[in-house]
């Protein structure tokens, strides 16, 4: 059940509601099991100058509990209720400002509640008829663990994007550096690192890096015929 609505000039209030059932075993879930989740937002919007919103979303699934206390796996209440609030601010025809502060905690069963947050700043600089554009991110995130994340989708190179989880204590900064060279050559660059404060190494396996920090740098060339 969903519904949209603008009350008054410039506002628009949104909001869906959803539950659910599920006759049968799925994954983590090992009998029959429900769920429900909603979401509302409430958005404010001034024509080429300013976009905000504010917005409640709860999510609660059953699961298998992590505990089980006899040999027949028991269904607990998974939750996850978050907050954001979002503004968007062009500065001039080419540079744009976008802040985003997440809060939110989540619990399973009836253990203490896990909570953190996420805060970013993105400068967007896109001038019209100058070949050199960059897009950039400085974020900072504080949570208890995994179970309380928050995704962001992040601008990458040309038909390219991510949505990384931000969780644990720690920093992620990413740069996009765009420039058209001549009408058919475009070149790109990306650099991106990861911090985290809360744990000695990054990864598992072959994959591991001993350190606190994760660095990554792509490039790509694309040429119009």
């Amino acid at each position: 059940l969903g519904l949209e609505t603008r009350p008054v000039p410039n506002w628009t209030l949104s909001a869906y509601f959803d539950v659910w059932q599920h006759p049968w075993i799925r994954f983590d879930a090992a009998a029959p099991s429900r769920g429900y989740e909603y979401r509302a937002r409430l958005a404010y919007e001034k024509r080429r100058q300013l976009r905000a919103y504010v917005e409640v979303r709860e999510e609660v699934k059953e699961r298998n509990s992590p505990e089980p206390e006899s040999k027949t796996e028991v269904l607990t209440d998974n939750r996850i209720f978050q907050t954001r609030f979002h503004v968007e601010r062009d500065i001039t025809k080419s540079l744009e400002l976008r802040s985003r502060v997440d809060w939110g905690f989540s619990q399973v069963g009836d253990s203490p509640q896990s909570s953190g947050f996420a805060i970013y700043q993105d400068i967007l600089f896109r001038p019209i008829g100058f070949p050199l554009s960059f897009t950039t991110r400085f974020s900072i995130f504080d949570t208890e663990g995994f179970q309380t994340r928050f995704y962001s989708y992040e601008s990458a190179l040309l038909y390219n994007f991510s949505i990384p989880a931000y969780y644990n204590r720690g920093t992620r900064f990413y740069l996009n550096v765009r420039c058209r060279v001549g009408r058919n050559l475009t070149v790109e660059g990306r650099i991106e690192q990861t911090y985290w404060k809360n744990q000695p190494s990054i990864g598992s396996s072959l994959e591991e890096i001993a350190g606190q920090n994760r660095t990554q740098a792509s490039g790509q060339i694309r040429y119009k015929f």
